[in-house]
C-alpha cells in the first residue's frame, strides 16, 4: 500500500444491513449494485446483473481471476455467476464454466467434476477451447490461450499448510498469459481469499501469513504496472472481519498489548482502497463500494 500513489476509504454496507456478507460486497464491487446478502450477481429483486468480467469481455478485453479459495466461493463467484444463494456452488460452477473469462486459477475441482447431476464441467470447458490443468507445474510452458487451473478439491490449503508462493506465482502467470492474449488489454481480479477465514477464527498468526502472501501478489502486480505503462492496479477489501485492533498497554501509549479481535464476524468499518497507475486519482476520498465497479467501468470505457 505504501507504493500506491492514491488512497481512499470504502463503505462496505449492503442493501439492507449496516454490515455485509461476501456475496453482498462482491456484487457491489463487480456489477456495482447493492443487494441482499445471500445473492450472487443478482439485484435485491432477483434481476440478472452484468458483472465487470462480462462487461469487459463484451467490449473486447480479456478477463481472468486468481484466487486461493474455490472459484465457486463468495467473491470470485460474484464476478462470474448469477445465482439466488451463495451456497448453490454447483450452479455457480456451471455459470463459471460458461462465463466469458479467459484465465481462471483457484480451487473447486469437486464442484466442477463430482457433481450431483453427473456432468464433468472440466471436460465441457475443454470442449469450449479451454486448457484445464490440475498441477501448477503444468503451466510452465503455457504463455497464452484460455486456461483453467483447478488446484484443489475445494479451497487451496492455507499458508501454514504448505500453499507456498502459489498466489504471487499464479498472479504473474495470469498477467503474462492475459498480456499475450490481447492487445486491447485485460481485467484481472486477484483475491487473497483465506485472510477472511483466518479473521473469522481470530487466528492472528494465520491472518499475518495470509496477508503477507497477498502483499507479495500485490507487489507482483505493481511491478508489472511499472513495466507495462498504462496498467492500473486497485487494491481493496470487500469488508473488515473480526474487528482487529492494535491495543495500547492500558494507559501507557508507548507500549502495545498486542492485537485483539472484538468479534468473529464482519464489521461495518470502512476499508482502505489503494490505487497505482493511470486513473488512480479516481479512487480517493470516501467511496461507496458500488462506486469501485462504476469507476473501473468508466476507465475501461464500457457501460
Amino acid at each position: 500500500g505504501e507504493r500506491a500513489e492514491h488512497k481512499g476509504m470504502v463503505k462496505p454496507q449492503s442493501a439492507k444491513r449496516l454490515g455485509t456478507s461476501h456475496r453482498g460486497a462482491g456484487t457491489a464491487l463487480s456489477p456495482g449494485t447493492k443487494r441482499l446478502n445471500a445473492r450472487a450477481g443478482l439485484t435485491v429483486d432477483g434481476e440478472h446483473l452484468e458483472n465487470l468480467i462480462e462487461k469487459a469481455s463484451r467490449n473486447g478485453f480479456d478477463t481472468g481471476e486468481v484466487v486461493t479459495s474455490s472459484l465457486t466461493n463468495a467473491i470470485p463467484a460474484a464476478f462470474l455467476a448469477h445465482q439466488p444463494d451463495r451456497h448453490m456452488e454447483e450452479e455457480i460452477a456451471l455459470d463459471i464454466a460458461y462465463s466469458p473469462a479467459d484465465v481462471l486459477f483457484g480451487g473447486g475441482t469437486a464442484k466442477f467434476e463430482k457433481r450431483k447431476d453427473g456432468r464433468n464441467l472440466s471436460e465441457e470447458m475443454c470442449g469450449r477451447g479451454y486448457r484445464v490443468v490440475k498441477e501448477f507445474g503444468e503451466l510452465a510452458d503455457i504463455t497464452n490461450g484460455r486456461i483453467v487451473g483447478l488446484f484443489a478439491e475445494n479451497n487451496l490449503p492455507g499458508m501454514r499448510s504448505g500453499r507456498g508462493d502459489y498466489l504471487p506465482r499464479a498472479t504473474a502467470k495470469a498477467l503474462d498469459v492475459l498480456s499475450n492474449n490481447s492487445e486491447q488489454g485485460f481485467l484481472l481480479m486477484i483475491e487473497g481469499s483465506l485472510i477472511d477465514g483466518a479473521s473469522h477464527n481470530n487466528n492472528i498468526e494465520a491472518v499475518i501469513r495470509e496477508t503477507v502472501d497477498f502483499d507479495e501478489a500485490v507487489g507482483v502486480a505493481f511491478d508489472y504496472a511499472d513495466r507495462h505503462k498504462g496498467t492500473l492496479v486497485i487494491v481493496v477489501a470487500d469488508h473488515e472481519t473480526g474487528g482487529l485492533t492494535i491495543a495500547s498497554y492500558g494507559k501507557d501509549y508507548s507500549m502495545t498489548d498486542g492485537v485483539k479481535f472484538t468479534e468473529g464476524g464482519h464489521s461495518s468499518t470502512l476499508v482502505p482502497v489503494y490505487a497505482y497507475g493511470p486513473g488512480a486519482e479516481n479512487f480517493t476520498g470516501i467511496i461507496d463500494n458500488t462506486q469501485i465497479a462504476y469507476k473501473i467501468a468508466r476507465l475501461l470505457a464500457v457501460n
